[in-house]
């Protein structure tokens, strides 16, 4: 790389490594960190005040990360990991504060095009990977099915096709690998490319990959975002537009209700309704039980919690008195963004969390219906997620939280200026 000698050089590097930087979150954590230590590198070497800008919604998680960090000191253990692990809360924040007045919403939108072309080329590498696996699975043909003994229905249901769940998701575990995709497809709900075309086939490819990556909150985070953009797009519900909206949410459902992991998940939550089982083992059954264990132990320190460094002490104590054997052996958190900080940094930590849902799904201060559609959209995504998955315990999650918080929040506020 050329060493830059102007601030003009500088600003265009740093936004070609913001641009390089979305373009490989789908892919390798890796090479998209180096890409953030190279931006913010250069951010502070060639700082000048003139780009910065401390806008007070990227605060929320700055505060967030030091809160955490401060938690430390009740917890019994600490380690210098902790600062590593959850450091994108704070480089992220700190590196679109530094450089907000050199990004612009055209800077915006081309990041934003380079975040879908790499969701869109991940999918076709795992599509080309897959078929070499299943080319080579066998010398014999091609085989997808790795357990052997399955048909082409209970392979994809039991996780054990190569084009569907974890195998095919090979980036990233398969929730935030879904979590990226379905964010795309909110940005191409935008028409970000001119080629109406181009839009259509992107969202198509994207809607195929969410199906293939088979997790299940994807299924109803898409069904959500559907719903809440026909609801924002016919405001007049006449016949024809109630006609067309509950069409479209029945083509909707159909589509993923015939993906047989979801399905096999449906009959497995009606099959065991809510009852807490020590003994489960299915991924439901399971899931309650990591559940009432973090509620449990929030009704002991509910307002600071256990602290960062305690977290999976407590849990795991837990676990071993109440004989939760699968939830032990798994090593599990608590599958849940909201009970885990809770347990980690009470309510305190929570209602931090929380404002930043806060802060993108009211934003009625910025100007058209597009970036509120945008703003709401992610804050339901994010919030529904959440629900289902520990985020924050994981690089991926900590990425997708930070990342396109700072991205959205500050193309909001760029949509209330004249660039």
């Amino acid at each position: 790389m050329v060493f830059p000698k102007s601030r003009i050089e500088v600003s265009n590097y740093i936004y070609l490594l913001f641009v390089g930087y979305a373009f490989l979150i789908p892919f390798t954590q890796v090479v998209s960190t180096i890409y953030l230590i190279l931006c913010l590198f250069l951010s502070i070497v060639f700082f000048k005040k003139d780009s910065f800008f401390l806008q007070k919604e990227l605060l929320v998680p700055l505060c967030l990360y030091f809160f955490m960090m401060f938690s430390l000191l009740w917890s019994d253990y600490t380690s210098t990991d902790f600062f590593r692990k959850y450091s994108q809360l704070f480089f992220i924040p700190t590196l679109f504060i530094i450089n907000y007045k050199l990004l612009n919403k055209k800077k915006i939108e081309t990041i934003i095009k380079g975040f879908i072309i790499g969701c869109l080329l991940s999918i076709l590498f795992c599509n080309i990977y897959a078929t070499y696996r299943a080319a080579t699975f066998y010398p014999g043909g091609f085989y997808a099915i790795v357990q052997p003994g399955h048909d082409l229905i209970k392979s994809i249901s039991d996780g054990g096709n190569l084009y569907f769940g974890r195998y095919f998701s090979i980036f990233h575990q398969t929730v935030y690998f879904s979590a990226f995709l379905t964010i795309a497809l909110m940005f191409l709900i935008d028409k970000p490319f001119k080629n109406q075309k181009i839009n259509i086939v992107f969202f198509l490819i994207l809607l195929v990959g969410v199906f293939q990556v088979s997790n299940r909150s994807s299924f109803l985070v898409i069904f959500f975002l559907f719903t809440f953009y026909l609801i924002k797009k016919y405001k007049k519900f006449s016949i024809k537009t109630n006609l067309l909206l509950i069409t479209s949410l029945i083509i909707i459902l159909t589509i993923f209700l015939s993906n047989p992991r979801f399905n096999k998940t449906l009959k497995s939550i009606y099959a065991s309704s809510m009852n807490i089982n020590p003994n489960a083992t299915s991924s439901h059954g399971v899931r309650l039980l990591v559940w009432k264990a973090s509620l449990d132990l929030i009704k002991e320190a509910p307002v600071f919690g256990y602290g960062i460094g305690d977290y999976d002490i407590v849990l795991e104590d837990f676990y071993k008195t109440n004989k939760y054997k699968s939830a032990l052996n798994g090593k599990l958190n608590s599958h849940n963004a909201y009970l885990s900080l809770m347990v980690q940094v009470g309510v305190v930590g929570l209602l931090l969390f929380l404002l930043m849902f806060c802060n993108l799904f009211f934003s009625f201060k910025f100007n058209g219906t597009t970036i509120k559609f945008m703003t709401q959209s992610l804050s339901m995504i994010l919030f529904i997620f959440c629900m289902f998955e520990s985020v924050l315990e994981r690089y991926s999650g900590v990425l997708l939280i930070s990342f396109f918080y700072c991205l959205l929040t500050i193309k909001a506020s760029l949509s209330t200026n004249n660039d």
